[in-house]
C-alpha cells in the first residue's frame, strides 16, 4: 500500500473508533434513562404484580444493554488493534 492509502485507512480507522465511543455513549444514556423510567413506574405501580412485572422489565433490559455494550467494546479493540498494524505498516513504508 502506499502511504497515502494508509493514512486514508489510518483516518477511516480513526473515524470507525469514534462512532463506536459514541454509540456506546448513547447506549449508556439509554440505559439510564430506562432505568429511571422503570424507577418511576415500580414506584407509580398499585400493586404488588404490578412491581414485580416492571421490576423484572427493569433487569431485562439492564441486561441487554450489559450484553450490547461490551459488543462495541470488543469492536473498539479490534479497531485499535488494527490501527496499530496500519501505524507499524507506514512506518516501515517509505
Amino acid at each position: 500500500m502506499s502511504r497515502e492509502s494508509i493514512k486514508n485507512a489510518i483516518e477511516r480507522v480513526k473515524n470507525d473508533i469514534a462512532k463506536k465511543r459514541a454509540e456506546i455513549a448513547s447506549l449508556r444514556a439509554q440505559k439510564s434513562a430506562d432505568s429511571a423510567r422503570y424507577t418511576a413506574q415500580i414506584s407509580n405501580a398499585r400493586d404488588a404484580t404490578a412491581k414485580a412485572n416492571y421490576r423484572r422489565q427493569k433487569a431485562d433490559s439492564a441486561a441487554g444493554y450489559a450484553r450490547r455494550i461490551p459488543v462495541h467494546q470488543n469492536s473498539i479493540a479490534g479497531l485499535q488493534q488494527y490501527l496499530a498494524q496500519l501505524r507499524a505498516e507506514l512506518a516501515q513504508t517509505k
